[in-house]
């Protein structure tokens, strides 16, 4: 069982994201306000964070630097629809390893995902 961490605005989203991965046997924590995303971040120090850019009160590159600099591990994936080339080297510099702009199926958010998963778990926890 993997934990997996989904910060989104849009609640129906969020839930939805949330259900599809619990599922499939994960435990998940979903928040659609990102500073409220930050003391369980940290406390569980999820392997997977599912991250939006556009939030009220923080953003989700916000929240992505103050998550690296108390969390090292966790894989941060991306998921916006300000997929613009400065958003994404920004979200890259910042330590997030993909950016899936929105909209997207499930099964291709899935199997990235479980790439990611099976690269932490193949090459150890360390980023």
């Amino acid at each position: 069982m993997v934990k997996i961490v989904v910060v989104d605005d849009e609640f129906v989203l969020t839930h939805f994201l949330a259900e599809f991965f619990r599922k499939r046997q994960h435990q998940v924590f979903e928040f659609t306000d990102p500073v409220k995303a930050l003391p369980v971040i940290i406390k569980e120090q999820p392997e997977i964070i599912l991250l939006d850019i556009v939030m009220p009160g923080m953003s989700g590159l916000e929240l992505l630097r103050e998550i690296r600099a108390k969390s090292k591990n966790s894989r941060v994936l991306i998921l916006s629809v300000n997929a613009t080339e400065e958003n994404k080297k920004i979200a890259k510099e910042l330590g997030a390893v993909s950016f899936i702009g929105k909209p997207f199926t499930t099964m291709d958010l899935e199997k990235e995902v479980m790439l990611k998963i099976e690269d932490m778990f193949s090459h150890g926890k360390e980023k």
